[in-house]
């Protein structure tokens, strides 16, 4: 009789294949994770921290105004009113020294806030972009992060509205636009946030006159003043 073959066991694998392994299969699932996330779920989270950031500036920004105007309007505000001698207005128009302090302040405190939104940067839960509501608070927290891109512009605006017969109401408007950096960690995106916040409103009985209107809308603006960011100081 033939000798029966007696098979041979094969040898146990290391621990360090076995290691090797399991850090190259976990290696090949995280960059099919970072694929799907880059491919499916960045645009979402991109579109969800813009609006984030808008939201998060917008509401510094109108914070920021609010208290300047309270704290300064004590020394006047930006519009003088002419009156003629029976107390019909003529002519509404800048008070410039007003105006440069009100804008120059505003905005400084403005560029202030922002940078204090860059010192501290929020997480949004991944499955926000899952569009569901389910899972929308849930899944690992994204940081995202806001830098400020060159200057805050400022501008001052009025706006004439019919409030009745022989009635107009005019209010001054303070415009602040700001451009930022968005940032989150597979990708980043620019953005504009703007506001706009009344500061100042006169009811006026009498006729309009047109010398009112510096234009066919009723808007009469001065130019935009901007102060860089590196140039502002923290306010004591």
């Amino acid at each position: 009789m033939g000798r029966r073959l007696k098979a041979k066991k094969g040898r146990p694998l290391k621990k360090k294949y076995i290691f090797i392994i399991i850090l190259v299969l976990l290696t090949l699932i995280s960059v099919q994770g970072f694929m799907f996330v880059e491919r499916n779920l960045e645009p979402a989270l991109v579109e969800i921290a813009n609006t984030y950031v808008k939201q998060m500036a917008t509401l510094a920004i109108n914070e920021a105004i609010s208290k300047k105007i309270s704290e300064d309007f004590d020394d006047g505000g930006v519009l003088n009113i002419k009156r003629s001698a029976d107390g019909k207005t003529q002519l509404i128009s800048f008070n410039s020294k007003n105006q440069a302090r009100i804008l120059n302040q505003v905005i400084e405190r403005a560029n202030f806030e922002l940078l204090k939104l860059e010192k501290e940067p929020f997480e949004i839960p991944l499955g926000q972009a899952l569009d569901s509501n389910i899972l929308a608070q849930f899944g690992p927290k994204v940081p995202v992060s806001l830098f400020p891109i060159g200057f805050a512009k400022a501008d001052i605006t009025v706006e004439l509205e019919e409030a009745g017969i022989n009635m107009v109401m005019v209010t001054a408007y303070i415009e602040i636009v700001a451009d930022v950096r968005i940032v989150i960690p597979f990708s980043s995106d620019e953005a504009v946030v703007s506001t706009r916040y009344p500061i100042e409103w006169h009811l006026l009985q009498g006729e309009v006159p047109n010398v009112y209107f510096q234009g066919s809308d009723g808007r009469m603006s001065q130019p935009p003043v901007s102060i860089p960011v590196e140039e502002m100081t923290e306010e004591r």
